[in-house]
C-alpha cells in the first residue's frame, strides 16, 4: 500500500446521450465533481506533532568556543493534540493480521522564513511517551515507530505524545543572521509485513 495522501478527489460520471438522428432541440447534462479533505485510506496518519522552539542568541551560533546550541521546545507546543503522532488503522482484520506498519520521519532544511538562509546540520531530538529512548531526526529518513501485525486486534487508533523535544544547532558561519527559521518534518507511514 502506498503512503496515504491528504487530498481525495471524487468525480461523478457524466452520461451524454447522442441521438441517432438529427433533432431540432438540444439537451444539456451537467456534471459535478467535489474535492474534499476527508481521507478514506484505511491506513493513514491522523495527526503529527507541531512544535515551536525557544529563541537562540545569534552570538552563541557564531561563538568559536561553543560547539553547539540546544533550543528546547516551548511548553505550549507540547500540550494538547498538537503534540500527538496518531495512526489510524481501519484495515480489515485479515489485512491487519498480515501486515503491520512503520512510521518514519526526516528533517528538511532549517531555513530563514524570508531570506532562505540555511542553518546547516541541525538535529531534532524527540522523546515520545511510549518509546524509551529519544529519537534523533536529521536529513536522513529514520524509523520511529513500528507496529507488528496482530490478529483480531480491535484497536483502530494508535497515538504517541511528545514529552520533550530539542533542536541541536552546531556552530554556524556568519551568513546565518537574526530572524525566524522554519523547517518541516516529513512523516511517512507504510505498511510492512515483516520487521
Amino acid at each position: 500500500m502506498a503512503p496515504s495522501k491528504a487530498l481525495l478527489a471524487l468525480v461523478s460520471i457524466i452520461s451524454i446521450l447522442i441521438p441517432t438522428s438529427i433533432q431540432a432541440n438540444s439537451i444539456t447534462t451537467q456534471g459535478d465533481f467535489k474535492i474534499n479533505n476527508e481521507n478514506t485510506t484505511p491506513l493513514r496518519l491522523k495527526s503529527v506533532p507541531q512544535l515551536s522552539f525557544e529563541r537562540v542568541p545569534l552570538s552563541s551560533l557564531h561563538n568559536r568556543m561553543q560547539t553547539e546550541v540546544v533550543s528546547n521546545a516551548v511548553r505550549p507546543s507540547l500540550q494538547g493534540h498538537n503534540s500527538h503522532l496518531t495512526v489510524k488503522d481501519e484495515r480489515t482484520a485479515t489485512e491487519r493480521s498480515q501486515s503491520g506498519w512503520v512510521v518514519s520521519a526526516k528533517l528538511a532544511e532549517l531555513l530563514h522564513h524570508k531570506q532562505k538562509t540555511e542553518i546547516v546540520n541541525a538535529r531534532l531530538n524527540i522523546k515520545f511517551d511510549k518509546i524509551s529512548n529519544p529519537i534523533q531526526l536529521s536529513g536522513m529518513n529514520t524509523d520511529i515507530w513500528k507496529h507488528a501485525p496482530k490478529p483480531n486486534d480491535p484497536q483502530t487508533e494508535y497515538s504517541l505524545k511528545v514529552e520533550a523535544a530539542n533542536m541541536v544547532i552546531p556552530k554556524q558561519n556568519k551568513s546565518v543572521g537574526v530572524g525566524t527559521y522554519e523547517t518541516k518534518i516529513l512523516w511517512t507511514l507504510t505498511n510492512s509485513i515483516g520487521f
